[in-house]
């Protein structure tokens, strides 16, 4: 009996042991995997950081600094030197030639020196992210078609190449102490549609047409002139992307809004009044609207709709002219020509309406710079709402905060539609008062 005890012990510590060391290489494999993970992602988040570290230097380097101090507030103004230094500097593969317009929006590559001045990313690296390292891992030129920015597939020969991370920074040579390795595309896709505030519903008349010819806003954007783009998916409901868009109740009858309508009381003037200001930008309440979050967003919605987005080969085409967000700096940046030379009288100008001065610092003074017009003291921001009514902005953008920009939105040219013919004036405070300063 005794014996068969101790056996029977012996098995059931022989279980615990083998269960024991069984779940411990289970785990270090998880922890492995997840410590993996984790290194990876803190490398990949401070490449991006080094990527918009160059960018800033870039910027820097190619513009003329102006320091702005108002009431103890310094701002710093840069000021493109050359008309090449408002955009970066295109530094890509060999195989990419400067006439290819499918890579129109690829202004970086991995491998490539970043700009003349670059500190983080100056040398070329030769090693391509297509070629299997030492593991077999490689990321082929199919995975860098992944964000459908190109209008084709990128070849082998034109994908980025790696750069190596080491204790002491980037480098484009491998060595024993490597610790990771990256590549990237840098995209500039400032100049395409935002596809949360572009596009109508055409209709099947004609009461459109001028609006489409203004080019008002690019709600007047008509996408059924952009390559892979079906022009009669519009009368498919969720299949268009304004109408996905619109899922909010926007009332009913002439002030109401009907989508496929070609009325312009039902219609025309619902984008003309909301949809550049409110319906793509309004994702809350009661009349709530859609919005692309991300470019998975609108990549996801285009293989859902292939009767909307065609495709070539595995490019949706149409995808390289959208962007899901464009909206990160809506104030003015006009400036004079500082080499222009000012020859006419001012009482001419003057006597004509105009406003081109004789010297420069009249000119400055008459028509100031933007970004130079600081706050120098804080007030609370106005609107013009949808009803045409003053209102007071609300948010983080409510009271306009000490040295910033005085004039920080764009001033909408419909609102030159206020200015009519009156005998009896207009009151101080009232839209027209606060937009152009006229009583």
């Amino acid at each position: 009996m005794a014996l068969v005890v101790t056996l029977a012990i012996v098995v059931l510590l022989t279980f615990l042991v083998v269960a024991f060391f069984s779940a411990a290489t289970t785990y270090r494999v998880v922890e492995n995997t997840s410590a993996g993970g984790v290194t990876a992602k803190i490398l990949a988040e401070g490449a991006v950081g080094a990527v918009q570290a160059e960018l800033v230097q870039e910027i820097i380097a190619g513009s003329t600094v102006t320091n702005l101090v108002t009431a103890g507030v310094t701002n710093k103004i840069y000021y493109p030197t050359a008309a090449t230094d408002m955009v970066p500097k295109r530094t890509v593969s060999s195989a990419i030639t400067a006439t290819d317009t499918n890579f129109a929006n690829l202004v970086k590559q991995s491998g490539q020196p970043f700009h003349a001045g670059a500190t983080i990313f100056s040398a070329a690296s030769s090693d391509s992210s297509a070629t299997p390292g030492a593991n077999g891992r490689k990321i082929g030129a199919n995975r860098w078609n992944t964000p459908m920015l190109t209008g084709a597939a990128f070849a082998t020969n034109q994908v980025p190449n790696w750069v190596y991370i080491t204790p002491n920074g980037y480098t484009n040579t491998i060595s024993t102490n490597v610790i990771g390795r990256v590549a990237f595309n840098v995209y500039d896709v400032g100049g395409l549609l935002n596809i949360n505030a572009s596009g109508f519903a055409p209709g099947s008349g004609t009461s459109f047409s001028d609006e489409m010819h203004r080019k008002g806003s690019s709600v007047w954007a008509d996408l059924r002139v952009l390559p892979g783009i079906n022009a009669g998916a519009f009368a498919a409901s969720d299949a268009w992307p304004p109408q996905w868009r619109l899922t909010g109740d926007w009332g009913t009858g002439a002030t109401g809004f009907s989508f496929f309508s070609t009325s312009a009381n039902s219609s025309a003037s619902y984008y003309e009044r909301t949809g550049w200001r409110t319906a793509f930008l309004n994702t809350t309440g009661t009349a709530a609207d859609r919005m692309f979050a991300s470019r998975q967003d609108l990549i996801r919605y285009a293989k859902a709709y292939p009767g909307t987005f065609t495709k070539s080969g595995d490019i949706f085409t149409a995808l390289p002219f959208l962007t899901h967000w464009s909206r990160w700096n809506n104030a003015p940046s006009f400036k004079h020509d500082l080499t222009r030379t000012y020859t006419k009288a001012v009482a001419e100008n003057v006597a004509k309406g105009g406003n081109d001065y004789s010297t420069l610092a009249d000119q400055q003074a008459a028509n100031p710079f933007f970004p130079t017009v600081r706050v120098p003291a804080s007030f609370q921001r106005k609107r013009i709402n949808a009803a045409g009514a003053l209102v007071n902005r609300e948010g983080a953008n409510a009271m306009a905060k000490v040295g910033e920009a005085l004039v920080k939105y764009r001033f909408p040219l419909s609102r030159l539609g206020m200015v009519k013919r009156t005998t009896t004036g207009v009151a101080a405070g009232s839209p027209i008062h606060w937009a152009f300063g006229l009583t």
